[in-house]
């Protein structure tokens, strides 16, 4: 459509699973970022926030973003090939998330998503300035 778009962003609430993987490559549903107190970050679960629409955890959309990045970083030769390769890949990428809660991509994914989006968590708090 020709408007020039330097990056998307992907707002998050508290419940930044997107803003997590952004940041670390890590798309998990409790956060195993360490804290300042040698514990670990949130206890996982959705929380309900003033910004209900983004209180999820697992997002189909993602999903197909991840496809689109795992089949654009594939090198495969034959288009079919990268195609299965990509569903392939994200099948287990899910799975794993599925029985293990968390999967990390490889960096190469990690670098075509940081290519198009950056992501920001907004507390409740923050949410409330923006209203103000």
């Amino acid at each position: 459509m020709g408007l020039p778009v330097g990056k998307l962003v992907v707002a998050t609430n508290s419940n930044d699973i997107l803003a997590r993987f952004w940041r670390s490559g890590r798309y998990e549903l409790v956060d195993s970022t360490p804290t300042p107190d040698g514990g670990l970050g949130a206890d996982g679960g959705v929380q309900a926030t003033l910004s209900p629409a983004m209180d999820i955890l697992v997002s189909s959309n993602f999903e197909r973003l991840l496809w689109y990045l795992t089949y654009e970083s594939s090198n495969a030769a034959p288009d079919s090939d990268r195609r299965s390769f990509a569903g392939a890949t994200i099948d287990g990428w899910m799975k794993s998330v599925k029985t293990n809660g968390r999967v990390e991509v490889p960096i190469e994914v990690l670098e075509l998503a940081r290519r198009d989006f950056l992501a920001e968590r907004v507390s409740d708090d923050q949410v409330c300035v923006m209203r103000a």
